[in-house]
């Protein structure tokens, strides 16, 4: 950081633009570096989804793909795969399925020991499989973690994901703090279900 600070400011100046992936980010930005950014998000095209549809009875399936950091979303993920466990447990027809990078799997694997019913899934899907496994889910998960530095890391990001998930038509469930900018734009525009306390019960 010493080394890349001083031609940092000098960049900005010169830029032409300068984007960042959010609002709030654009504004943090901005006062960090006394230029204003522009939020450009993740684009979808909602057309090359599949229409969404209604699930017949059976298994309720709850979906997340994205990362296994510890500095950004494993605990959360871990404590919605222990919620479904407890449900499972009571007799729902539940299952969760983590769609990850192959170099994540032995953390989900180790994070997700004795659960019955989370199943880890590495393969590498096309474009139209990935989105047809998207939606063919019930709920889709957005997990951050909720501990300082894990905040401190991604409050400002916005989920590349969060497109796809509603795109998709499934319901969206996340996890996270309420002061993460993903959060905030889905309690903002009333488009998904947030959890903003690492509690169990409330998942």
């Amino acid at each position: 950081f010493d080394e890349l600070r001083a031609d940092w400011p000098l960049l900005l100046k010169r830029s032409a633009a300068r984007f960042s992936i959010g609002d709030d980010m654009s504004h943090a930005f901005g006062e960090r570096y006394g230029h204003e950014f522009e939020a450009f998000a993740n684009c979808i095209d909602p057309a090359d989804w599949p229409k969404p549809r209604m699930r017949p009875p059976g298994e309720f399936r709850v979906r997340y793909a994205g990362s296994l950091a510890k500095n950004m979303a494993l605990d959360s993920v871990r404590l919605v795969a222990d919620a479904i466990e407890q449900l499972a447990d009571s007799g729902e027809n539940i299952t969760f399925e983590i769609k990850t990078r192959p170099m994540w799997r032995g953390v989900a694997e180790e994070d997700c020991k004795g659960h019955n019913n989370t199943r880890v899934i590495t393969d590498d899907l096309s474009i139209e499989d990935y989105r047809n496994w998207v939606a063919d889910a019930d709920v889709t998960l957005i997990a951050y973690n909720f501990d300082p530095e894990s905040l401190s890391y991604v409050q400002y990001s916005l989920a590349n994901k969060l497109p796809d998930c509603l795109a998709s038509g499934t319901v969206v469930l996340a996890v996270g703090p309420a002061a993460h900018a993903t959060l905030k734009t889905l309690r903002r525009d009333d488009c998904g279900l947030c959890v903003n306390d690492p509690d169990i019960d409330k998942v």
